[in-house]
């Protein structure tokens, strides 16, 4: 029962912390400093996106490789632009 209750409190934090596995702290800085801009129309998505896709993982042979999609590149960018009140 102890280790049952553990395992609970745990397996949220694991899913908390991967949310979006595959954008690396570098693109998270990147898009986290160009979100008011974008809302401003200083810069686009677009650029940002390509900005951010520079910091893609490429892994030795293939192995620990992350590539961000456009799809997590927009979960993201919307999912902190409430934090900015955007």
């Amino acid at each position: 029962m102890r280790k049952l209750s553990f395992l609970s409190i745990l397996f949220p934090l694991i899913v908390i912390s991967n949310a979006y596995p595959e954008i690396n702290e570098a693109q998270q800085k990147i898009i986290k400093s160009q979100i008011i801009l974008i809302h401003e129309g200083m810069v686009s998505e677009k650029e940002v996106f390509r900005k951010a896709k520079l910091f893609d993982k490429e892994g030795i042979l293939g192995i620990g490789k992350s590539e961000m999609s456009q799809e997590e590149f927009k979960s993201f960018l919307n999912k902190e632009s409430l934090h900015f009140g955007y």
